[in-house]
């Protein structure tokens, strides 16, 4: 499909393990390979055996990787288990106002740093909003799509089910975008 003249705007929203990032993963490969500039940053879960401990943010553009939070009995106000490392949301903000143009924007994830206190990556806020992208893809929280969705009424909504569903919907929106 040719690139559209509107940004097209996701919103992928999902239960924890559902697969969100594994979507934006799929995306980003097959916009790359259909000759796509790709920007932003997915937030990976860093396990030891089945506990998740850490958030790592990786700059879809670099490669680049720092780690963005840890499990804590001390998180940070609004988050309740991460300690977020104000550099390493400095450099996501960072990453993200350097992100647009380009054509595809990911934003994995926005909570309720961003949404409910206006802190976190409030860049990644400002990127989408730009709408210099062909095609942007938020990863959102359910608890906060209402929030969200008075932001960008016009976003399309994806809800992921699970790890299988989330492969087979970033299938058909590739084969629908690229």
């Amino acid at each position: 499909m040719a690139k559209s003249p509107e940004p097209i705007l996701f919103l992928i929203t999902g239960s924890r393990g559902s697969g969100k990032t594994t979507f934006c993963d799929l995306l980003a490969r097959s916009a790359r390979e259909a000759g796509w500039n790709v920007a932003g940053i997915i937030s990976r879960p860093v396990f030891e055996g089945s506990q998740r401990t850490a958030i790592d943010a990786e700059d879809l553009s670099s490669g680049a990787v720092r780690r963005l939070a840890v499990r804590s009995q001390s998180p940070t106000p609004g988050s309740k288990h991460w300690a977020f490392d104000d550099a390493a949301v400095d450099w996501g903000n960072h990453v993200f106002s350097n992100s647009t143009p380009c054509d595809l924007l990911i934003v994995d994830e926005l909570g309720p740093l961003e949404i409910d206190r206006g802190e976190g990556w409030q860049a990644g806020l400002a990127a989408v909003d730009s709408k210099e992208y062909a095609v942007a893809v938020v990863v959102v929280r359910a608890e906060l799509l209402g929030s969200i969705l008075v932001r960008w009424s016009d976003a399309n909504l994806v809800e992921i089910d699970t790890p299988e569903d989330s492969t087979k919907k970033a299938k058909i929106i590739s084969e629908q975008l690229f």
